[in-house]
Parts: structure tokens; sequence; C-alpha cells
């Protein structure tokens, strides 16, 4: 979710309706990525079979509920804590927070890094951003660039020298696109959205590779991919996120600016009264534009 947050700030879309709608469907996405990863782990170190999976998904429903009534006291407690500073205690009890959630799922036999999404998803909610932002340059400056050269040391790019696996790559990548890219495009023009806000869904979401980079990294560790798959899998991540920006910077440019998108911007600017196009005529609105799409 942090690649495609950061594509949407760049680009100055995250107070855009489809930039709005980027970011719902990408927390659903790695909600769902991290539970289907936590399922796979249990599995592979407790075993197939049902009573295994019964447990595991009795066992995370109760720990995303107990995280839940836990983290809201204490989000506001360190919300509250050191006035407007940023208190050195949110960052502390923060980190003990992530660090706890992770080691109590790795003691049931799932990932730990399913506990420390659950840590973020249930303490950011009632934390002001600001004051976790020596976490987040920390996290930004050291943790991230350890972690994707760790990932960059387990790739071996000369099986990529075989025609067979270069196959298989392009051919991964192709499907990888088609489901990713064409299930939100379909998905958005069934919805009644123009053509060009499918596109920009569809470029968004197929650049949603991290959490197949984690999820890789994590069949690799526990035997269920070998380095070649996990390389190609790790490729099929760069080369759709890269890919992906440009895609979404022109099919944004030509979707219709909405009254409330301006009210959005204004009020995530906190100033500014500009309005969003000076000059020249006034923009089609979303319902002028759908309707010249079906002509």
């Amino acid at each position: 979710m942090n690649f495609i947050t950061k594509t949407l700030a760049d680009l100055n879309l995250t107070h855009r309706n489809v930039g709005q709608l980027l970011i719902a469907a990408a927390v659903f996405d790695d909600a769902v990525g991290w539970l289907l990863l936590a399922l796979v782990t249990a599995l592979a170190s407790g075993g197939a079979g049902g009573p295994v999976v019964l447990t595991t998904m009795a066992w995370t429903a109760v720990f995303i509920a107990a995280a839940c009534a836990v983290g809201g006291p204490i989000g506001r407690r360190m919300s509250r804590t050191g006035g407007g500073r940023v208190p050195v205690s949110a960052i502390t009890v923060g980190v003990a927070v992530v660090v706890l959630y992770g080691a109590l799922t790795a003691a049931a036999g799932m990932e730990a890094l399913f506990g420390a999404f659950v840590a973020g998803a249930t303490l950011l909610r009632h934390i002001d951003p600001a004051r976790l932002a020596p976490l987040r340059t920390l996290v930004m400056a050291v943790f991230a660039p350890v972690f994707l050269g760790s990932v960059g040391l387990r790739m071996d790019l000369t099986a990529l020298a075989e025609p067979s696996v270069l196959l298989t790559g392009v051919v991964v990548l192709f499907v990888a696109t088609l489901g990713k890219f064409a299930g939100a495009y379909v998905a958005a023009r069934s919805g009644g959205m123009s053509r060009y806000e499918g596109l920009a869904l569809g470029a968004g979401m197929n650049s949603r590779g991290m959490i197949e980079v984690v999820i890789a990294l994590v069949g690799l560790r526990i035997g269920v991919l070998d380095t070649v798959t996990f390389t190609i899998i790790v490729l099929i991540a760069l080369i759709t996120s890269v890919s992906a920006p440009p895609l979404l910077r022109w099919a944004s440019s030509r979707i219709a600016f909405e009254s409330d998108e301006q009210e959005r911007e204004e009020r995530l600017a906190g100033w500014s009264t500009e309005p969003a196009f000076s000059g020249g005529p006034p923009p089609k609105t979303a319902r002028q534009e759908k309707t010249a799409d079906t002509s």
C-alpha cells in the first residue's frame, strides 16, 4: 500500500476520486493478501488439513478482534502524550506493539509480518501520522533499503539466460498484468466509470507488487518456492510497479475534475482557495464524459 500511496502523492492524486478509490482498494487488497499469507504459512508449518485451516481462521479472527479492541485505547493515549511535540513514548510504544504482535503471530505458526500489519492498521487509525514521522524516516532510510537489498541478494538473474525460464517469466508477467489490470478495468466499467477512470484504476492496481515480494520471500524461506520462481516473481513486481506511474498520470489527466475533489484538495492543503482550473473553458463533468464515452 505504501508504494501506491507514495505514487498518488507524487502525482497529486490523493484528493481525486480515483485516488481515494485506489487507496481503499489497496487497503482491502493488503488485508486479503496478509490473511492468505498467514493461512499459507500456518499450513506449511502445521500440515495440510481442515483442522489446521479452521484453527488458523479462528485464531486470526480472535487476534484481529483483540487487536482492534486494544489498539483504540493505546492509540488515543499515545496521541495525548507529549502535547504538541513528537513524544518518544509514542514511538517506543508503537515499536513495542509491532514487535509484540509479530511475536504472537509467529508463536501461533503464522508469519510475523502479519502481526506487524495488524499492529499498524489498528494503531494508525488513532495516531496523528506526524507523531510517528521519526520512525517512518528510520524505516524508509534504513530498514526499507536493507529489506530490498536482502531481496536482491536472493535473486538469480543468470537463470533468465535459459529460454524456458525467460519464456515462463514473460507468460507469468502477461497473466499477472491481465489479471490485475483487466480485472480492475472491467470492474470499473461495470460500475459506470469512464474508460480513463478504468485505465487509472487498472494501472494503480497493477502496481501492487510489494505484497507479492513479501509473499515470495516467505515462500522461499519455508521452501515452497525455489530461487528461479522467486526471481521471476520479484522481477514481475518491479516491472509492474515501474510501468504504472506514467499510465496513471496519462489516464488521470483525462478524468473530469469534480467539485468534491476540489473541496477535498482545499481541505487537504488547508489554505488553497484558487480554482483547480484557471482560464479556458470549464472542464467537462463526469456525466458529460461518460456520455461521450458511450457514444
